[in-house]
């Protein structure tokens, strides 16, 4: 087999020095393939890109041969060209690979056969390759040391039949003893943590209460050393050695890691050369050097990020080709006990390159102009690396394709430009949903949905889809909510009329009734809004737009009918009087005295804040919003942040303001296991900083005040019960002013796919809502039996709530879940007692 192999290369090398005689002007006029007994033919001229009418050319023919090579059904393949009335006849000679009839499988005793053949890609009644094969052996390999013999041993033997080529496979395994990590021990360290040492390390000894098999794999050892090696170096140990030993025990072994650290390696001078750059584009390139600074640890893993950002500068500028290359030199002033390196970055920008042609493929359903127009890329423009980006993060953000891959190469047609070819992978996306389920707050929920993100009106040829339109009809209907919305957005609203500008549109009708907001009021909305919304950019103020970026403007016209119900929930027990109450007196028909008492009529029925919200209210509200999105993810970001500052003013039945304003900010910190993502706890670990601040008008009602507590903001307490609340305490009545701060921490727990993981939380919320100060008449009487009235206040002003918990983040298919328990460790004045059941609180549901 080694033979025929050898003679295939020596096939592909001596080919096109024999077919470059040939005059290349000449037409392919037929192909011929030879030696094919079990591959169908149709297989061979698939696969070879020279076609009959195509003119001859020996690279392509060379290509063509390197195909079928690695296409594994063939052992050898040479190539014959003849010239016969000015064309060309090409003839691909090839000898077939021999057919597997059978694989046997000797030795395996603790795994079983069937496992072992699912682990393997090659097949009885395909071709045999032996790179597949020799692959099969590793995965085998693998598949033991998974299940702790890591010191098993793989190989295979062929019995080959020439006559009929074929050959069976016998596969031998010596699977010797179990062998488990049992303790990892460090020596030498002593600016490093064995801790941290072991963290990077995927070595780890076995503890099955955390599932971790404690496997060992040599291969994986050395990957570990190499890992521990680079944690040195981003400590400024350039000349650090770890070795690592495995030593024997009865039933496993232990490692030993021994580090001889060296000397510490400080920056000295850090210079910059280049060859074009100029004036303040030049003075700029220092303030991209952001990891190395004079005197700092000296790290190559630093060195290669800032070079890395150099680069990105210099292609941002135009300069696509251009290369940093970097060269540290240990300076003089280094001492045995310290290096001190000096770190040169030398940039060539080579020429400057504008934007070509810009190549759409992949996109079966979705429109030309729907991925265009998301584009940040211009033909003729200056070439620009960060459009790039920004353009690939814009694409992703529409969740219409599973991936996006933009990559430049030289263009064919314009000078001194890059095409861009943009290859996309489609994804569904419309849903037909529905079912039933539960919050902590709605209680039991039905609901129906059809939703199409990618929705286009006119195309009913093919199922009104690709034209990037967003429509949804959304009905829910509920012990404590009945809702059904229909919503329409046009991203782009005559775009090509308004020259490219990228305006929204869309439109919302809604029937909404919430019994959930309070036990004794609920509010019923029936109306809809008209939108329009559309970027700002800050290009006339350069600095400003660096740190600002992109804000988008949305203005909302709503225009609906509110009705607020407040049921007669207070008696005479609870002694509230009503403003006009009066006492009158009674005689006592026992002993005939005189005794001042209060009607019944002079007991509210209804806390008097509420019954001032109760009625009809029809309303016209303009909306406007401003917002920024930086996060490089939707569904599960772990950099960056989003903005929204919010602004409404009431006209109507009422007249009042409010303003709100928000903020998320995402830091990934690190990632457990970036390699081994089927590993329990392998993942991003993010910490997730919010923030809102807002402000009323003292006259805003009751259906547009703020609101906290549940699973949204400060959670750990009951659904809308954190600050002011009526005489009963049991009725939210909101704020007009607002601040809540909350710090929270997710780290993963298992990671299947980007839509099914599961993830862990830990959070504190802060913050808390306030009104006016509330005054009530209560009522009481003496021992005597004599009434009286006295004055109670309500003011939670300058009072903060403090909570904190854990939770649970799950991603399904259907959308994603939360399940957070919350404790709350300072409560307001207006805070009722708590109880367990409040700082649970559950959300599931997708969004559109």
């Amino acid at each position: 087999m080694a033979a025929s192999v050898s003679l295939a290369g020596a096939a592909l090398v001596c080919m096109p020095t024999a077919a470059t005689a040939a005059p290349t002007s000449n037409l392919v006029s037929s192909i011929i393939v030879a030696g094919l007994s079990r591959v169908d033919e149709k297989v061979v001229r698939d696969t070879i890109q020279t076609k009959i009418g195509h003119y001859f050319d020996p690279e392509a023919v060379a290509a063509d041969v390197e195909k079928l090579r690695k296409n594994g059904e063939f052992a050898t393949v040479d190539v014959q060209h003849e010239l016969r009335d000015e064309r060309v006849i090409l003839t691909f000679r090839v000898k077939e690979q021999p057919r597997i009839t059978a694989i046997r499988i000797n030795g395996a005793k603790q795994v079983k056969v069937k496992k072992i053949e699912a682990e393997m890609k090659s097949r009885a009644g395909k071709a045999l390759n032996p790179a597949t094969l020799k692959n099969d052996m590793e995965l085998i390999r693998k598949l033991y040391a998974s299940k702790g013999y890591s010191r098993a041993s793989v190989g295979y033997t062929l019995d080959e039949t020439p006559e009929k080529n074929e050959a069976k496979v016998n596969v031998a395994i010596v699977e010797g003893s179990l062998c488990y990590v049992h303790d990892v021990v460090f020596s030498g360290n002593k600016h490093v943590s064995s801790t941290k040492l072991a963290w990077v390390m995927e070595t780890k000894p076995r503890l099955l209460i955390l599932f971790r098999k404690g496997v060992f794999d040599e291969y994986v050892l050395k990957e570990d050393v190499w890992r521990m090696t680079e944690e040195y170096m981003k400590a400024g140990y350039a000349e650090a050695k770890i070795e690592a030993k495995t030593v024997a025990r009865p039933d496993g072994m232990d490692i030993h890691v021994t580090v001889v650290e060296g000397p510490p390696h400080e920056v000295g001078r850090i210079v910059i050369r280049r060859s074009k750059l100029a004036g303040f584009l030049a003075t700029n390139l220092i303030y991209e050097i952001q990891q190395c600074y004079s005197g700092g640890v000296y790290s190559a893993q630093n060195v290669e990020k800032d070079a890395e950002s150099l680069l990105n500068y210099c292609r941002s500028l135009g300069y696509a080709d251009a290369v940093v290359n970097t060269k540290p030199i240990v300076s003089s002033r280094s001492t045995p006990q310290k290096r001190v390196v000096d770190v040169y970055f030398e940039l060539t920008e080579k020429s400057v390159f504008d934007f070509g042609y810009v190549h759409i493929a992949g996109n079966k359903r979705t429109k030309d102009i729907v991925i265009r127009r998301e584009l940040n890329i211009m033909p003729a423009d200056r070439y620009n690396y960060y459009r790039l980006e920004t353009s690939r993060q814009r694409l992703m953000n529409l969740d219409y394709f599973n991936k996006v891959d933009i990559r430049d190469v030289p263009s064919r047609s314009m000078p001194n430009a890059k095409d861009v070819y943009v290859n996309v992978d489609e994804k569904q996306t419309g849903r037909l949903g529905f079912g039933a389920g539960f919050s902590s707050v709605d209680q039991f929920v039905g609901f129906v949905e059809v939703s199409q993100s990618n929705f286009d009106w006119q195309n009913w040829q093919h199922w009104f889809v690709g034209g990037g339109q967003k429509v949804r009809l959304r009905a829910e209907i509920g012990n404590k909510r009945q809702d059904v919305v229909l919503s329409f957005t046009e991203p782009y609203f005559l775009y090509e009329t308004l020259h490219g500008q990228k305006v929204s549109a869309g439109f919302d009708l809604f029937v909404r009734s919430h019994d959930f907001l309070a036990p004794d009021y609920r509010i019923f909305r029936m109306g809809g809004d008209v939108r329009a919304g559309t970027p700002i950019g800050f290009s006339w103020i350069p600095q400003f737009g660096k740190y600002i970026g992109s804000i988008r403007a949305e203005l909302t016209a709503v225009g609906e009918v509110i009705n607020v119900h407040v049921d007669d929930y207070l008696d005479y027990d609870d002694l509230v009087l009503r403003d006009d109450a009066r006492l009158r007196t009674r005689v006592n028909p026992r002993n005939g005295k005189i005794n001042p008492i209060y009607p019944a009529w002079a007991f509210a029925e209804k806390d008097k804040y509420l019954e001032d919200e109760e009625g009809t209210y029809v309303q016209f509200s303009p909306v406007l919003a401003f917002s920024r999105d930086t996060r490089d993810s939707l569904m599960m970001p772990t950099r960056g942040g989003e903005s929204k500052w919010t602004i409404k003013t009431g006209l109507g039945s009422t007249i009042y303001g409010l303003t709100e304003l928000k903020h998320d900010q995402f830091f990934k910190l690190f990632e457990s296991w970036p390699r081994k993502t089927e590993y329990p706890f392998s993942g991003p670990h993010v910490l997730e900083l919010r923030g809102a601040v807002g402000f009323a008008t003292d006259n805003t009602p009751i259906f547009d005040r703020f609101f906290m507590g549940g699973p949204y903001e400060m959670r750990g307490f009951a659904y809308r019960m954190v600050g002011p609340k009526d005489v009963s305490g049991d009725n939210p009545l909101g704020g007009t002013t607002k601040m809540f701060g909350s710090l929270e921490y997710t780290f993963p727990i298992y990671n299947y796919s980007e839509k099914f993981n599961v993830r862990g939380a830990l959070f504190m919320d802060m913050g808390n809502v306030w009104w006016k100060q509330r005054k009530y008449n209560r009522a009481t009487h003496n021992l005597n039996g004599d009434w009286y009235a006295y004055e109670e206040t309500h003011d939670n002003f300058g009072e903060i709530n403090v909570s904190g918990g854990m939770g649970l983040r799950v991603n399904l298919p259907i959308g994603p879940i939360r399940l957070d328990y919350g404790i709350p460790f300072v409560k307001d004045s207006e805070s009722k007692e708590w109880k367990p059941f409040d700082g649970f609180s559950f959300n599931a549901g997708a969004s559109f």
